[in-house]
C-alpha cells in the first residue's frame, strides 16, 4: 500500500517544499512527526507526511489526531 511507503528526508522536504535542514530543526523542536530509524537512516511514513501537511503543518493539531493511548486515528 502506498500509504505505509517510506520516504527519506529529502522527498520529505521536497514534498513540503522546505530544506531538509528545515525538517532537522522541526524535529529537534518536536514540531514534526518522528521518523522511523533504519539503522542511521531516517525515514517518514507517507500517511504521516500526509496528515502533517493536513494539519496545515502544525505539530499542535497533528499531536491532537492522537486518542488518549496515543495511537493515530
Amino acid at each position: 500500500m502506498i500509504e505505509d511507503r517510506l520516504m527519506p528526508i529529502s522527498e520529505v522536504a521536497t514534498t513540503l517544499h522546505v530544506s531538509s535542514r528545515s525538517i532537522h530543526k522541526w524535529l529537534s523542536a518536536g514540531r514534526f512527526p518522528k521518523p522511523l530509524r533504519l539503522g542511521r537512516v531516517l525515514r517518514w511514513r507517507v500517511s504521516d507526511v500526509r496528515r502533517f501537511m493536513d494539519c496545515d503543518c502544525n505539530m499542535a493539531t497533528y499531536d491532537g489526531e492522537m486518542d488518549a493511548a496515543g495511537a493515530r486515528r
